[in-house]
């Protein structure tokens, strides 16, 4: 549920606001607990009940999911989001990899 550009989260009863998720994006990236996004695909579909990758909090079926795949050196990865998650991780990627 969306109420002017604030995700409202029920099971947690907080509001999470844009620069909170772009705060724990870079804090993420940094401490390569997430990667830095680049070229990959991305799905979206309904939620299966999996974890977000950048919120680590459970995906509700009837939220829209958002997987992220690229190819690595080490074979396929994969990761979950919620929309405002991925858009989120999409922006703080690209303010990192400006920064190189």
């Amino acid at each position: 549920m969306m109420r002017h550009g604030l995700c409202y989260v029920p099971d947690m009863n907080i509001f999470t606001n844009r620069a909170q998720r772009e705060n724990l994006g870079l804090k993420k990236c940094g401490s390569d607990q997430l990667p830095v996004k680049r070229r990959g695909e991305t799905w979206a579909g309904r939620g299966c009940g999996a974890r977000c990758s950048l919120c680590d909090r459970t995906i509700k079926p009837g939220e829209v999911e958002y997987e992220w795949r690229a190819n690595t050196q080490d074979g396929r990865e994969s990761l979950l989001f919620h929309l405002t998650c991925f858009q989120s991780w999409s922006f703080v990627s690209a303010r990192l990899r400006e920064a190189c």
